[in-house]
């Protein structure tokens, strides 16, 4: 069966589940830290990084909502552009299948999801491209 979806459309597919990915990705770190229990835990261990004191709990929210903040921005960016070269589609599907590897060994199912259709919208622009 010959699908009449263009790469345009699976790149817009993989730019909104990216983009849902990183405000999923917000919203878990402040339910995550509703409680305090991960708080309370993390709170126990500093350390310095260049000569810069840190908790390791406030380390994690940081490093966390940079994260989430920087695949939403990615997401926004790609929306921006009118056209799209074949090496930024490599680059994305690259990139895209590495968070999506990263995901499933590392984080929960809503980000495994999204991850994944992301990727793969990002496989299929690719592979659709003109």
């Amino acid at each position: 069966m010959k699908t009449k979806f263009s790469y345009k459309t699976y790149l817009r597919i993989g730019i909104i589940f990216f983009l849902i990915l990183g405000i999923g990705h917000l919203y878990g770190e402040m339910q995550m830290s509703k409680d305090g229990s991960i708080e309370a835990h993390l709170d126990k261990f500093d350390f310095k990084l260049f000569g810069s004191a840190f908790s390791l709990y406030k380390f994690h929210q940081g490093y966390s909502v940079m994260m989430g903040l920087l695949i939403i921005f990615i997401a926004l960016l790609l929306l921006t552009l009118k056209e799209i070269n074949k090496q930024t589609l490599l680059i994305l599907t690259i990139g895209s299948t590495l968070i999506c590897g990263l995901m499933w060994y590392y984080f929960a199912l809503p980000g495994q999801i999204f991850s994944t259709i992301a990727a793969l919208s990002f496989i299929l622009a690719y592979l659709k491209y003109k």
